[in-house]
């Protein structure tokens, strides 16, 4: 496991105030709900970690504590560059895609890792790619190469859930849309 910027602000590494006023609500309620055990779990996760020669990361390789997103051909492209050969999976936009040398983007499942070596999973809980299902990736190590995958969940309940709870209601409304 890798920490992301959420897990960071919820132990209390990351002020509240680099996020926006959902995300900020967000945080300081997930905090509420945590054991001082866990929150330290959370705050010693690693920003990276490489297995079998492929790295993780939440938001971004070459700067993993930027949290900078990579969204678009020029982002990637300077990440590619500077992990030339390398695999990595990232999640920061919650957009299932992979980006392959000269920019070129791919949603198309299965995906050759050596021609997209650059893959953002996607999100089980907030897709924002216009599909409300989760979204993950499966993994082959042997034939390099990755499966997108989505599988629906009760999205209303869960949107009842969190207005129940008292979050915003823009963090549960956004779950109906995937964005």
């Amino acid at each position: 496991m890798v920490a992301g910027n959420h897990d960071l602000g919820c132990a209390g590494l990351l002020p509240h105030s680099s996020f926006n006023v959902w995300g900020a609500a967000a945080l300081e309620w997930t905090a509420r709900q945590l054991s001082d055990t866990e929150t330290r779990w959370l705050g010693g996760l690693p920003l990276t970690l490489l297995a079998q020669g492929i790295g993780f990361c939440h938001a971004h390789p070459v700067a993993p504590g930027s949290w900078e997103y990579i969204m678009g051909a020029v982002s990637a492209l300077e990440v590619l560059l500077k992990t030339r050969g390398e695999t990595w999976f990232y999640g920061h936009t919650h957009r299932p895609c992979a980006w392959g040398p000269r920019g070129v983007r791919t949603t198309r499942s299965p995906i050759d890792l050596r021609k997209h070596p650059l893959v953002n999973c996607g999100s089980v809980g907030q897709p924002r790619d216009g599909d409300p299902r989760a979204a993950f990736m499966l993994v082959d190590t042997e034939a390099q190469t990755v499966e997108s995958v989505r599988v629906s969940y009760p999205v209303e309940a869960t949107v009842s859930e969190i207005k129940r709870r008292g979050l915003p209601p823009f963090l549960a409304e956004r779950l109906l849309t995937g964005r």
